[in-house]
């Protein structure tokens, strides 16, 4: 019923109203005890945001699950295929992205993904090395900045090779 309610809502206001709309349904579906329906009906809303036509909306989206264990996996990689700046929300947060991933990701090439996954929390060695290679200057600046990263021997010395212009590197 309440997400009957939502839906019509979001069919007639604006994008700052959906953002904002949406921002309570991802609080509610992370940190409310629902019941199953409640909780397929509330996903399923999820899904259509996907389309929303505006990145106020899915940015909002991103926000609200991007660092939860508990959001929708087909969703939070759905996110990743939006523009930049919402993919970078979950790349940088999203605790369902696994090593493999996270290296496809930087050599995807966006250099605000690479930047997003060089800021993570937790920053693994090989995902390390992908930046290492293939990443943008700011993402290989970060790794060299960051005192919690390991960054192999290697990784240091391809950094070098490939920005050893830039005054940090």
């Amino acid at each position: 019923m309440i997400v009957r309610h939502f839906l019509r809502f979001i069919q007639t206001a604006s994008a700052g109203e959906r953002a904002e709309a949406v921002s309570a349904l991802t609080r509610a579906y992370l940190h409310s005890d629902m019941s199953g329906d409640f909780r397929e009906a509330a996903e399923a809303a999820m899904m259509m945001l996907l389309d929303d036509p505006s990145p106020v909306v899915r940015r909002a989206l991103a926000e609200g699950l991007a660092s939860s264990e508990d959001a929708p996996v087909a969703i939070v990689v759905a996110l990743l295929q939006d523009q930049s700046e919402i993919a970078a929300l979950i790349a940088r947060h999203s605790p369902h992205l696994f090593d493999a991933e996270l290296v496809d990701l930087v050599g995807g090439g966006d250099p605000l993904i690479q930047f997003a996954i060089a800021e993570r929390s937790d920053v693994p060695v090989s995902v390390a090395a992908a930046i290492a290679e293939v990443g943008c200057l700011e993402a290989c600046q970060t790794l060299l900045v960051r005192h919690d990263v390991t960054v192999a021997g290697f990784s240091l010395a391809r950094i070098v090779d490939r920005h050893g212009h830039d005054a940090l590197v």
